[in-house]
């Protein structure tokens, strides 16, 4: 039994980091959490949690308000929301966002809608079966 170590390679240490950091996410969820996440942190607010629900496009998010300035109207806090969320180059409508307070804990609740499915160019099936023998 030798106690001599292996040959360092730097090309192996360089793939098990891109493998523990740039972690697999086809949905983008990791990469919206972490925008929110700054969004509001930026805006003065502790972040406690930021979840999306399993299997609703519903996104939560736990606040804790440092601000002194937190509006009592919910629906001016909903429009800084938007506004926040904006900032992190998500669109949502007013009415989408729920506000619940207890305290200074805020929670946060949005739906994100998909995007608009493509329009099938229907005069182009027609054209198609046009030219079939």
């Amino acid at each position: 039994m030798s106690l001599e170590a292996e040959p360092w390679d730097e090309q192996i240490d360089r793939d098990d980091f891109l493998e523990v950091a740039a972690l697999d996410d086809p949905t983008g969820d990791n990469e919206m959490s972490g925008r929110l996440e700054f969004a509001f942190r930026l805006a003065g607010y502790v972040v406690r949690k930021v979840e999306k629900a399993p299997y609703h496009p519903v996104w939560i998010i736990y606040l804790a308000g440092r601000r002194s300035n937190i509006p009592f109207d919910d629906g001016t806090f909903r429009r800084d929301v938007q506004r926040l969320l904006q900032t992190a180059d998500i669109s949502v409508r007013t009415k989408d966002i729920m506000v619940n307070r207890k305290g200074r804990t805020l929670l946060v609740t949005f739906v994100v809608l998909p995007p608009p499915r493509k329009r099938r160019n229907k005069a182009g099936l027609r054209q198609l079966l046009a030219e079939l023998p």
